[in-house]
């Protein structure tokens, strides 16, 4: 079976506002040559809340007629200035669904003062059977960047679905026959009219480097924070923002600890997605702080709760096991190292952006590195539980 290939053309002139062609080698693209129709959407269909500084997720899917297997997705998405989408890493292709290609972003233009429109665009290099008829193509992040509302819509005269044709070797055009967008609020990141205390805060992952994390996107976090004989848990917590300080990846955000009623003497428990559960209960900390509660003091202002640093006491990678269905077990051991071995010596790998529960260090390949690095890390064995 013939597999097809979507490539973002290049912008020739500024006026053309981002109306980006599908190029397909040897393939008939003419509209009415469509073989099939689909709907193309963004979900969540219902209005979106987040804060400035937050990142707001969606995903492109797609929904066919008459069994048409989808292999590429454009898609021009319009935006208000509340928003803001990384042309890097932005977007990830949903690899379940064959979107194996490194998603491209088009730089974004402006469209008025209110608006901006970027193309997106996910491919497949994969056959067939490994395709399907509804699915997300890829997933949308943007940044929060401005207080306000507006919507996220698809412009369909900017946008394409192509698809395998089984009695056509030309022609892989799938008609859009509708297109559905979503809304957003954005709350002002520095207003806070609750008592909730606010944890602003830096973290880092061991063996990670900043200039070789190509697949270290939007990692969720655990945070359990801890005070006055009180406890509370927050999921999936993803940092704001990521910088290189030097050659370590610091990922930074500020998280409302919303019904924590503790200002003072507050420990704080992360693990990332991989990763052991690490304590911290002091400013700079640089390794385990052995004693039971905390030093942590915290405001319900983000512009007056103090920054901590935990960058010096990096998260340990490692605890994998239970990967099929997402949960860790807390403990490196056996199982973990058996599970990222097999890995390494297939050498998974995925696209930049993509995500393998055994990168251990986030360079989008399994490797002996990542074997090493889980060495290392079966000295700790297990996360800090007080």
């Amino acid at each position: 079976m013939k597999k097809t290939k979507i490539l973002l053309s290049i912008l020739l002139v500024a006026a053309l506002v981002g109306a980006l062609a599908l190029v397909k080698n040897n393939q008939n693209l003419e509209k009415g040559a469509s073989f099939a129709n689909t709907v193309l959407s963004v979900l969540p269909s219902d209005k979106i809340t987040k804060n400035v500084g937050d990142v707001l997720t969606v995903q492109v899917v797609f929904q066919t007629e008459s069994g048409a297997k989808v292999d590429g997705v454009q898609a021009k998405l319009c935006y208000g200035n509340e928003l803001s989408l990384n042309t890097v890493n932005g977007a990830v292709g949903n690899t379940s669904a064959g979107f194996n290609s490194d998603v491209i972003i088009s730089d974004p233009i402006a469209v008025g003062t209110s608006q901006t429109c970027s193309v997106v665009v996910a491919t497949s290099q994969k056959s067939a059977t490994n395709l399907t008829t509804a699915a997300s193509a890829m997933t949308v992040n943007f940044s929060a960047v401005k207080a306000g509302s507006g919507g996220i819509a698809i412009d369909e005269a900017g946008s394409m679905v192509t698809g395998d044709n089984s009695t056509s070797a030309t022609d892989k055009t799938i008609a859009i026959t509708s297109v559905a967008g979503t809304t957003y609020e954005i709350d002002g990141g520095n207003v806070v009219t609750g008592n909730d205390p606010i944890l602003n805060y830096k973290v880092a992952y061991a063996n990670v480097k900043a200039n070789d994390a190509a697949c270290v996107v939007n990692w969720p976090l655990q945070v359990i924070v801890l005070g006055g004989g009180e406890s509370k848990v927050y999921s999936n917590v993803i940092p704001s923002s990521a910088a290189a300080m030097g050659n370590t990846l610091v990922e930074s955000g500020s998280l409302v600890l919303t019904g924590f009623g503790q200002y003072s003497n507050v420990a704080v428990f992360i693990k990332g997605p991989k990763h052991l559960q690490m304590k911290y209960a002091i400013q700079n900390q640089s390794g385990p702080y052995n004693q039971a509660g905390g030093e942590l003091t915290l405001t319900k202002d983000p512009a007056t709760s103090p920054i901590y640093d935990f960058t010096a006491y990096p998260m340990i990678p490692g605890d994998v096991s239970g990967s099929s269905d997402g949960v860790q077990d807390g403990w490196i051991d056996g199982i973990d190292f058996s599970y990222v071995k097999t890995s390494a010596l297939t050498h998974d790998t995925v696209a930049t952006g993509g995500y393998l529960k055994s990168d251990l260090d986030g360079n989008c390949q399994v490797n002996t590195n990542d074997l090493n690095i889980l060495k290392i890390s079966l000295q700790t064995k297990q996360g800090q539980l007080y």
